[in-house]
């Protein structure tokens, strides 16, 4: 095992949510990392956002 995991667990407490990201990159260094941030910052926070947005309304 080359340690070639991006996981991620991030806590967002005032929203009562965790959100866990599991995943690889076998021979990728520490692209699976870069690759774990960028779908959480890209994908998974936009749309968190979103979500806040439409509950307080």
């Amino acid at each position: 095992m080359s340690l070639t995991g991006g996981n991620k667990t991030v806590v967002f407490h005032k929203l009562d949510l965790m959100v866990v990201l599991t995943s690889f990159f076998y021979h990728g260094g520490m692209e699976s990392h870069k690759l774990s941030t960028k779908m959480l910052n890209e994908l998974i926070v936009p749309v968190i956002i979103t979500l806040k947005k439409q509950t307080l309304y």
